[in-house]
């Protein structure tokens, strides 16, 4: 079967994001899956970054076309089309299932133009938008609510299922951008499960703790991916650093933010703070199993979502 994701907000292999990860299980389960997203992305110290134009084969089989953008004025995303050549494309990979990851694009009517000519197609979506992320009490935040429920609704007719990433973004989209009641549900986000392996968990604890010199006796915390404000992680470096008598570790991984930068910095020369900078994926899974206690002090994360 042919399955064709569609991430215009950005897609890279190094992420470990719901899209990579069902593009990636889609693959093992024998399908031909291709992602199709645009130049544009953010790092992980959250700027916008432009990729290289054209298509590879990652590691996992999965085909990724990486697609011209229309605009690199980052006010104008939400009025243009997002990507050149997205129905052309589409018309080309020919898929069986179409599964779009967001929907506040321009370019979703070329998606409608595209399933609507090929009414065989099943096409699914979700939804990563919520009353926080998308500033909804302001009023530029209602406006863009506004324009987003309009294209959602456009899609109603050649949906099957959207798709809410959380219980909170299912409420949001039904309340919010009133779509179908009967249409919307919840996708529970998944992880890798071969990078889970509990009868390693001794050695995989003993590794972590010897590579960032972390006593075995220790009772190690861990935390890390977005490391800005609102996250909120500063206030738990304070509550480690009165912790050191009790013999009790703070592991952060990930790079902070600018404003962040100055604040994490002053913890550097904590015996039990170990900061690791960014690291990849499939490190996280054994960082996070070789702690005792995983804790997110502010807002939502993908890594416990």
């Amino acid at each position: 079967m042919k399955i064709v994701h569609i991430v215009l907000a950005g897609y890279r292999d190094e992420f470990a994001y719901q899209e990579n990860l069902l593009s990636q299980k889609h693959s093992e389960l024998g399908h031909e899956v291709t992602v199709i997203t645009s130049q544009l992305y953010v790092d992980e110290n959250k700027k916008r970054r432009y990729q290289e134009t054209g298509f590879y084969v990652n590691k996992y089989g999965v085909k990724v076309i990486v697609l011209p953008c229309t605009t690199r004025i980052n006010a104008l995303r939400l009025f243009i089309n997002e990507s050149k050549g997205l129905y052309t494309t589409l018309q080309n990979e020919n898929p069986d299932i179409l599964f779009v990851h967001n929907f506040m694009y321009k370019d979703v009517r070329k998606v409608l133009r595209y399933a609507r000519c090929h009414p065989q197609l099943a096409v699914y979506v979700d939804c990563h938008l919520d009353y926080y992320n998308t500033s909804y009490a302001t009023l530029y935040g209602r406006f863009k609510a506004v324009v987003t429920g309009f294209r959602a609704r456009c899609l109603v007719p050649v949906t099957r299922r959207f798709w809410g990433t959380t219980p909170w973004r299912v409420d949001f989209m039904r309340n919010v951008y009133h779509l179908p009641a009967d249409k919307v549900d919840f996708l529970l986000m998944g992880a890798d499960e071969n990078q889970i392996i509990h009868k390693n968990r001794v050695e995989v604890c003993a590794a972590v703790r010897n590579r960032y010199h972390i006593p075995a006796d220790a009772f190690l915390l861990v935390t890390g991916g977005k490391l800005d404000r609102r996250k909120q992680q500063h206030l738990l470096l304070e509550a480690a650093r009165c912790l050191v008598s009790e013999k009790v570790y703070l592991l952060v991984f990930g790079t902070p933010s600018a404003e962040m930068k100055e604040s994490f910095a002053s913890y550097a020369n904590d015996s039990n703070i170990v900061q690791t900078g960014w690291v990849l994926p499939d490190e996280t899974y054994d960082l996070f199993l070789a702690s005792d206690l995983a804790v997110f002090p502010g807002t939502h994360s993908v890594l416990w979502e």
